[in-house]
């Protein structure tokens, strides 16, 4: 007759292996083990890496946008780099925001630089900048210097540019603004108030200025008092040595003077009905422009001042 047990069960645990749970974790600690090794290993080759031909980023591998106008001869990008500590340590390995700052900043410091726009990374190791020049609108009298360094470029705000970029009949033929005082740094603003207000005068006539045959500005020593308001006046003068006598500069006219378009209205006027005003035999000594119009002939003709050596009126203003 057949037993009706069963057979006993064992209470021993299973044979020895991992869960699931367990193998993700030993899989897991194993992945961290590689990355940290990864990383290790990186910090030791990065620096080799990045600074490889592959991935350096150099003067000629940033492009600027717009490109460098012509009166910017100088090697803008390598003197940036140059300047700021750059060449070198350039990489497209870099954090990108933090290489996108650097090259901006070492290219806003040039003087040629008036403001840095946009930075952007252009694949394999390229960058691509987007910014504003400074163009030269004048040129200032500085009180230090022998003759070859005395007349030196600004622009539009009052910023000394660099000189060595622009040819000497470049210099020659640009407004001139005349008892500047001391001049500041390349690259620095001109803090004179009599300087800022003649490039403003020089800015607003514009096409005016040459239309006119007009040679150079000179602001008054000190400022005119007018109740409350302190200003300082300009003379512009011709080719011809004929004398403008236009008062404040633009948007710093006292309460009661001229505007600008009065004035130059008024200029223009007294040329029309009279003739042109670079002609040393035919035009009056000064004509006042700042209330109403007053002009006082000659009484002794002289020869058109030489600008820098050269005398002919053609190379003053050609």
């Amino acid at each position: 007759m057949a037993s009706d047990k069963k057979p006993a069960q064992s209470d021993s645990p299973p044979a020895a292996g991992l869960s699931s749970r367990g193998q993700l974790l030993l899989a897991l600690g194993v992945l961290a083990c590689g990355w940290f090794v990864v990383q290790a290993a990186w910090r030791s080759w990065a620096p080799a890496v990045a600074a490889s031909d592959a991935y350096r980023i150099a003067p000629e591998n940033i492009e600027l946008s717009p490109a460098a106008p012509p009166w910017v001869r100088s090697d803008l990008r390598g003197e940036a780099l140059a300047t700021a500590g750059l060449v070198g340590e350039l990489s497209a390995l870099d954090a990108p925001d933090r290489l996108q700052q650097r090259v901006a900043d070492a290219l806003r410091f040039h003087p040629w630089v008036r403001d840095v726009t946009g930075v952007v990374l252009t694949p394999p190791h390229g960058l691509r900048v987007s910014l504003e020049y400074r163009m030269p609108v004048a040129v200032a009298y500085a009180a230090q210097g022998g003759p070859a360094s005395r007349w030196l470029p600004i622009d539009a705000e009052g910023y000394r540019l660099p000189a060595g970029d622009l040819s000497a009949n470049e210099l020659r033929l640009l407004p001139r603004i005349q008892s500047a005082g001391a001049a500041p740094l390349v690259g620095e603003p001109w803090e004179d108030p009599r300087l800022r207000g003649a490039v403003a005068l020089i800015v607003r006539l514009g096409p005016a200025w040459r239309e006119l045959r007009l040679v150079d500005v000179t602001p008054s020593p000190r400022p005119e008092t007018r109740g409350a308001s302190q200003h300082y006046l300009y003379t512009l003068r011709s080719s011809a040595r004929m004398e403008i006598f236009w008062g404040a500069a633009p948007g710093h006219e006292p309460a009661g003077e001229s505007t600008f378009e009065q004035k130059l209205s008024r200029l223009r006027a007294y040329i029309q009905q009279n003739g042109p005003i670079d002609k040393i035999t035919t035009s009056p000594k000064r004509i006042e422009v700042r209330d109403g119009l007053i002009a006082s002939e000659r009484t002794v003709l002289l020869p058109a001042e030489p600008f820098d050596g050269d005398s002919s009126d053609a190379a003053l203003l050609k």
